[in-house]
């Protein structure tokens, strides 16, 4: 099984205090895979067993672990185009360090995994225009790393790269580093798409459509929440979840 896509990066770096409330929260990731039954059980396993529990929320089987959200359903095989979500993990994170760094760290890898610290790697063409999206359009809280540590010229291997840009949706980051062209949608990928909190759909889905943001799919009702789905920076599919 290709789990490449789904590398975990488990980071010991310290973390800058917890930001402030943004308007929108994050809510969950949401992978799709055929074999979706053997990858809760292997998810389920990284966690302890005292604190991780199987759901079913928004219509759909899952794990949760305190406000981490795993949503796996059945769906396509992965394919290997590039996409913006280039692959999540769990502990801190920080701006500074490249995984070689993160790797001279006493890094636990060995489960059980810090649930409640999910954040995501993600890739994009412009990384301080992505993170400008996100404070914008979500309420996100960003950090910028300083212009003379941007690899806007040299694009050495993913492992080494340097993240440019570090945004925070609630108490969930996302690390943002340079990539180059072409990216394509989540849609359909295992890592189909992120969500988050949204206490007034009807109005957050008029103010992104207002401002250009396409939108993929129209409210409709999942379960117990309501849900649309937007277009963010590189293609990245965003779910908006209203709870009943």
């Amino acid at each position: 099984m290709r789990l490449g896509l789904l590398a975990l990066a488990v980071i010991l770096a310290a973390r800058q205090g917890p930001p402030p409330e943004p308007a929108l929260r994050f809510h969950h990731l949401h992978l799709t895979d055929d074999r979706s039954p053997f990858l809760l059980e292997f998810y389920e396993r990284l966690f302890d067993p005292a604190i991780v529990r199987r759901v079913d929320e928004g219509g759909g089987p899952g794990l949760r672990a305190g406000q981490m959200l795993l949503l796996i359903d059945k769906g396509a095989l992965a394919r290997g185009e590039p996409t913006a979500l280039w692959h999540f993990g769990w502990g801190t994170v920080s701006l500074g360090d490249t995984y070689l760094a993160h790797a001279r760290h006493d890094v636990a890898w060995e489960p059980p995994l810090p649930a409640d610290q999910l954040h995501l790697h993600m890739r994009s063409v412009n990384p301080a225009l992505a993170a400008a999206w996100y404070q914008d359009r979500l309420g996100a809280r960003v950090q910028l790393a300083p212009v003379a540590t941007r690899k806007d010229r040299v694009l050495p291997p993913p492992e080494h790269r340097m993240p440019e840009a570090l945004v925070w949706l609630g108490e969930t980051a996302m690390l943002i580093y340079r990539t180059e062209p072409p990216l394509f949608s989540t849609r359909g990928t295992q890592t189909d798409h992120i969500a988050v909190t949204c206490p007034d759909l009807d109005s957050a889905l008029a103010s992104l459509a207002r401002h250009g943001v396409p939108i993929l799919d129209r409210p409709s009702p999942r379960g117990a929440w309501r849900t649309a789905m937007v277009e963010g920076p590189d293609h990245l599919a965003i779910e908006l979840v209203e709870r009943s």
